[in-house]
């Protein structure tokens, strides 16, 4: 898949699933909104994220494998903003439309 379809892609996934953030209990539920973050969100970011965002290794703090672990943000502060994806860090970096951009290597 071009690395500009992956990343659209990525952006619309977790932009959706922000949307849905508030609704979410510290377990996610059965509901549609949770089955779509485990079936299409969780995917991409453990292939792409968790080797440097995961359970055994956090750079710069951020830890991106939980929904719990994502609203707790980086050692910058907030990475998603529940609600309003577009102005969650989390999207910009993986839009590389700001300052850091995810992943660095295509």
């Amino acid at each position: 898949m071009p690395r500009t379809l992956l990343l659209i892609a990525a952006a619309c996934c977790c932009g959706a699933s922000f949307v849905c953030a508030p609704a979410w209990a510290a377990d996610p539920p059965a509901d549609e909104a949770a089955q779509f973050f485990e079936s299409k969100i969780r995917p991409l970011l453990a292939s792409r994220c968790f080797e440097c965002h995961g359970e055994k290794k956090q750079e710069y703090g951020l830890r991106l494998d939980s929904r719990a672990a994502v609203l707790a943000g980086s050692d910058e502060g907030a990475v998603a903003v529940p609600g309003k994806p577009a102005e969650s860090g989390l999207i910009k970096a993986l839009e590389h439309a700001g300052e850091i951009k995810m992943p660095p290597k295509g």
